[in-house]
């Protein structure tokens, strides 16, 4: 998919790059624009999908322990950008569990994934994506 995505962009990498500041390696500094390599290269494993992980608060508990354990399992993990829960539609669409997992940092988009290309949520967890807020949002 990654490679098919790269050879289908229009915008060159020097375009997307071009009028922006530097892309630094050093993590501690803010970054405006990155190159499309980066961006791919951040998450090369693309979507994580276990047909045992239901579409539940609890789970999403277990994905984000199963993210920050520190672990083998864990570096792999990191490698995703798409984790993706299985179970009946009514689950899948909980407005609960979406909140939740916006909350957790999560940008839910959907695809075409699921029995016979239904569309269902695929949560995606994007290291170069950025949050914006303001002082009455959590209020």
């Amino acid at each position: 998919q990654k490679a098919q995505a790269l050879s289908k962009a229009k915008v060159s990498e020097q375009a997307v790059c071009k009028g922006g500041p530097e892309v630094h390696d050093d993590p501690t500094q803010t970054r405006t624009k990155i190159t499309r390599e980066k961006y791919f290269d951040s998450s090369p494993n693309g979507r994580f999908r276990d047909p045992n992980l239901p579409p539940s608060l609890e789970a999403v508990e277990v994905l984000l322990r199963m993210l920050e354990a520190g672990d083998e399992q864990a570096e792999e993990l990191q490698r995703c950008n798409y984790f993706q829960f299985s179970g009946p539609d009514a689950a899948l669409w909980d407005a609960t569990l979406l909140g939740r997992l916006a909350w957790e940092g999560f940008f839910v988009i959907t695809a075409r994934t699921g029995p016979k290309r239904a569309i269902e949520p695929l949560p995606e967890l994007q290291p170069w994506y950025g949050v914006l807020t303001w002082g009455n949002f959590e209020r």
